[in-house]
């Protein structure tokens, strides 16, 4: 079939997912050992789908539309169905809010396999290069490659991928929340469910999950080699979603925050003379801010959301903030 499609000159799209596209790479009887030839161009992203009809037939709130439009396809349509199969009303509640966004976490954790390490590097403010020494595509997570603009990758007889004669690595990172705001509300952990099934501390001890990971402008490390700032801020950053969209209670974010790091064994409430009255706001995930335009829409409905610690990794070295 390769043969075929390019004895006509014609272009084609796979899907990552598609196991017989995946074979359409070198053909080793006819290719010598040195030779490197055009195996595909790589189109990091597609074009934004337009869903105006579907949230005009779905009667889509006008505080909802542009975070849709800011999301993409899949997510955006299980948020249309949740509206579809629930009453909620208008304007929207912050109870409606935290239940479209678990039933798109809940919904879109099911369809990949390596959802909860991509959920991972999130947290931790990581690129993930793979380290497949066969070519592959990204169909088991959803984060998007590095690359911006569109790559002519060549390959040889064993496999190897080069752009312009300089061998390419498959890295992987996360959209920004405005190009995907979705995923970083669903992603991150919520009111009435959990994003990880361990504590992040016990994540970072597998081999398997640190396996390829890379931290920008991160030194600082503990005994054992872990990214100390990443660490942290991750777990300020799910301490803080426990209460849902509309923030959490300071001592229900100490005891989970705690937790996560591994210094108490439950993520109780930690109650703190003074305290019971502060409200901690539902964070960002670290070096990820949140878009004006969803402040602005959102600030009606009840939401507490802010990026406070949004560059509490990046800004860490040159402000001298000590973590230890």
């Amino acid at each position: 079939m390769w043969n075929v499609f390019r004895s006509f000159s014609l272009p084609l799209v796979l899907s990552s997912t598609n196991a017989t596209g995946r074979t359409l790479f070198p053909v080793r009887e006819t290719a010598r050992q040195d030779d490197t030839f055009l195996w595909c161009v790589l189109f990091p992203s597609l074009p934004r789908v337009s869903l105006d009809a579907e949230m005009e037939e779905a009667n889509c709130p006008d505080e909802l539309k542009r975070m849709l439009q800011h999301s993409r396809p899949l997510f955006a349509w299980y948020c249309l169905e949740y509206l579809e199969r629930n009453a909620c009303p208008r304007p929207m509640t912050l109870d409606c809010l935290d239940g479209m966004v678990t039933h798109v976490a809940t919904e879109i954790t099911s369809v990949k396999s390596r959802s909860e390490l991509g959920q991972f590097d999130l947290f931790l403010c990581a690129s993930l290069t793979l380290t497949s020494t066969r070519p592959t595509l990204i169909d088991t997570h959803f984060a998007q490659l590095d690359d911006e603009d569109p790559l002519s990758l060549s390959i040889d007889a064993k496999d190897n991928l080069y752009v312009d004669n300089v061998p390419w690595k498959c890295r992987c990172v996360f959209p920004s929340a405005d190009r995907d705001v979705l995923l970083h509300l669903s992603l991150t952990t919520g009111r009435g469910f959990q994003t990880l099934k361990s504590p992040l501390h016990k994540m970072m001890e597998v081999p398997a999950n640190r396996e390829g990971m890379y931290w920008p402008d991160v030194d600082a490390k503990t005994d054992d080699g872990m990214a100390l700032e990443p660490l942290v801020s991750a777990a300020m950053v799910l301490a803080s979603h426990k209460g849902g969209l509309g923030g959490v209670a300071f001592p229900a974010f100490l005891g989970g925050f705690l937790y996560q790091l591994g210094v108490t064994r439950t993520d109780e409430p930690m109650e703190l003379p003074g305290t019971a009255g502060v409200v901690v706001p539902f964070l960002s995930a670290p070096n990820v801010e949140w878009p004006l335009w969803l402040l602005e829409d959102w600030q009606s409905l009840g939401t507490l959301l802010a990026t406070s610690i949004g560059q509490i990794a990046k800004t860490a070295l040159t402000s001298g903030l000590n973590l230890t």
